[in-house]
C-alpha cells in the first residue's frame, strides 16, 4: 500500500469549542483520501475471488521468472543486505543537509539493530490528538455475511485476514491494482477422498471453511504462515503465499480462543477454553508443550520477541509464561479479562467485561492504572497496540474505537482520539507501518448473542491514520 502525498485537501480542519464556548485550536479531519488503497472504488473492496487453480498458476509463473529462485538462504541474506545498504547510501547522499552521510548511515543502522532486538520504542500517540476522525476516515470491506470475529494483518500492511461466525477466512490483498479478496479453502482429507472413491459416488464440494466459528487468526512476522483456530478445536496452519492449507493440529479439548506468534520466529502459541496454552514449532510443524495454570477459560494471548507469552482469562488472572525457565508469573485483576495486548515485554494492556481498561507492569501484582468505564461502561471487546509504540486502540459496542497513549513513565493511560464505529468491535489490529487500523465489526459479540445491534453492519473496516513515523 502506498501513502499519497499529503496536502491540505487530504485533512480538513474543524473549529473546536473550549470550555467557555470560545473557539479552540483547529483539528485536522482524517479521511481515507489521504491514502492510496490502490483502487478507484472509495467505499467497497473488489468482490473478485481468486480460485485455487488461478493462484497456483500465478505462483508457478512467478517461480519461472524469478532469477533468485535457486539461491540459498545465506545468499539471499547477503543480497538483501547489500541492496539495503546501497539504498540507504543513495538516500543520504541525495538529501540536501549538512549532516555527514556516513553518520546518517551509522545512525540508521543503529536504529535497525535496536528494532530487530525489540528495544526500539516510539512515542507517537500524542500526534493523533491533533486530528479528528469521522465515518469518512473509514473504508468498509464487504464479504462476511455474519459478524466478524477476528482480524490480523501482515507487518507491511499488504495483506489482511478476517474471519466470522460462519467459519470462513477471507484474505484481503492491498496492491496497486486494488484490494482483492480471496477465500481460503480447506480441502478434503485423504480418508474422505478414499470413502468417496470406494462408494463410487461423485465427490462432494470442498469444505469451504472451519466447521464452526473461527475465534482467532495470527500471521507470522515474516508473513510466511497464517494460523487459524476456533470452536471446532482444530488449529490450522496456512501458507500465506499460496493460500494452501499446510497442516491441521488436534490437541485442544475445547475451543481455541486466541493465537499469537513470537516475533521473528515460527513459534506459535494457542490459548483455549480448555484452560491451557499450547506451544507449537511451525518450522518443524510439530507440537512442543502444554502450559497449565489458568483456572478458567483463556480469552486472549500475546507474544513479542522474548521467549515469553502473556495470557488472560475468565479467572481474572494475567499470566506471564517464561518458556525457557518453565515458570509463570501470576497477576490478579477483577472480573473476566477478555482482551489483551503487549505494549512491551514489561507492560501490558487489558480490557474486561466490566468496561475497565487496565495497564499492567510485570513488577507489580495489580494493575498500575485503571480507566473505569473506558467505553461508557460497555464491555471492552478488543485491544490492540501499534507495535513498539505507545499507541493503544480499544473497541467495544458504544459506537467508538478509542485511541490511548500508554505513558510508561507515569504508568498511565491517556485518551487521545476516538473513531466513530457502529456495532461490536470484536477485533483490532495495526500493521507495523502504522498506516491504518483494521477493525472486525459485527452486529453481535464474537462469543455470543447477548445483545444484537440491528442497525450495525458486519464487515472489516480500515481506518486511515495520519503519518506517525518519520520516513
Amino acid at each position: 500500500m502506498k501513502r499519497k502525498q499529503h496536502s491540505k485537501s487530504n485533512y480538513k480542519t474543524k473549529q473546536g469549542k473550549g470550555k467557555h464556548g470560545k473557539h479552540g485550536n483547529k483539528k485536522a479531519k482524517v479521511n481515507d483520501e489521504a491514502f492510496d488503497w490502490g483502487d478507484s472504488n472509495n467505499n467497497i473492496a473488489s468482490d473478485n475471488e481468486v480460485s485455487d487453480d488461478e493462484g497456483k498458476k500465478k505462483a508457478a509463473d512467478s517461480d519461472e521468472d524469478d532469477p533468485y529462485a535457486n539461491e540459498t538462504n545465506d545468499e539471499k541474506r547477503v543480497r538483501l543486505a547489500k541492496a539495503y545498504l546501497g539504498k540507504l547510501k543513495d538516500k543520504f547522499q541525495d538529501e540536501d543537509d549538512d549532516a555527514d552521510p556516513a553518520d546518517r548511515l551509522a545512525s540508521q543502522l543503529e536504529k535497525d539493530v535496536q528494532e530487530s532486538s525489540g528495544k526500539l520504542f516510539k512515542q507517537v500517540a500524542h500526534k493523533l490528538a491533533e486530528f479528528e476522525f469521522d465515518h469518512e476516515s473509514c473504508k468498509w470491506l464487504k464479504g462476511h455475511k455474519l459478524p466478524v470475529t477476528t482480524v490480523c494483518v501482515t507487518e507491511d500492511g499488504s495483506v489482511i485476514y478476517s474471519s466470522s461466525k460462519g467459519g470462513s477466512i477471507l484474505k484481503w490483498s492491498i496492491g496497486e491494482g486494488g484490494i482483492t479478496k480471496t477465500k481460503l479453502v480447506v480441502p478434503f482429507d485423504d480418508e474422505a477422498d478414499d470413502s468417496h472413491a470406494a462408494s463410487n459416488k461423485k465427490p462432494q464440494k470442498k469444505i469451504p471453511d472451519h466447521k464452526k466459528t473461527i475465534l482467532a487468526l495470527a500471521v507470522s512476522s515474516d508473513s510466511k504462515f497464517l494460523a487459524s483456530g476456533g470452536v471446532d478445536k482444530i488449529l490450522r496452519v496456512w501458507d500465506v503465499a499460496s493460500n494452501e492449507l499446510l497442516e491441521s493440529f488436534k490437541g485442544h479439548r475445547d475451543a481455541i480462543s486466541s493465537l499469537a506468534f513470537r516475533k521473528k520466529a515460527h513459534m506459535l502459541f494457542s490459548g483455549s477454553y480448555d484452560r491451557t496454552v499450547k506451544h507449537w514449532n511451525l518450522t518443524e510443524m510439530g507440537y512442543v508443550e502444554t502450559l497449565f495454570g489458568h483456572q478458567n477459560e483463556i480469552t486472549a494471548i500475546d507474544c513479542l520477541q522474548k521467549d515469553r507469552v502473556v495470557s488472560v482469562g475468565r479467572d481474572a488472572s494475567l499470566r506471564v509464561w517464561k518458556i525457557p525457565e518453565e515458570t509463570q508469573l501470576v497477576f490478579h485483576g477483577s472480573g473476566s479479562l477478555d482482551s489483551l495486548a503487549m505494549v512491551s515485554d514489561e507492560y501490558y494492556v487489558t480490557g474486561d467485561d466490566g468496561g475497565s481498561l487496565s495497564l499492567w507492569f510485570n513488577g507489580k501484582k495489580k494493575p498500575t492504572y485503571v480507566v473505569r468505564a473506558a467505553h461508557g461502561g460497555k464491555w471492552i471487546t478488543s485491544v490492540a497496540v501499534l507495535p513498539r509504540s505507545d499507541l493503544v486502540a480499544t473497541g467495544s459496542s458504544d459506537g467508538f474505537v478509542r485511541l490511548w497513549k500508554a505513558n510508561l513513565k507515569e504508568r498511565s493511560l491517556e485518551p487521545v482520539a476516538s473513531i466513530p464505529m457502529d456495532g461490536f468491535v470484536n477485533a483490532l489490529a495495526f500493521p507495523k507501518t502504522g498506516s491504518f487500523l483494521v477493525a472486525g465489526v459485527g452486529k453481535e459479540h464474537r462469543c455470543g448473542r447477548w445483545e444484537v445491534n440491528k442497525s450495525a453492519a458486519n464487515g472489516v473496516v480500515l481506518v486511515a491514520l495520519p503519518q506517525l513515523f518519520d520516513e
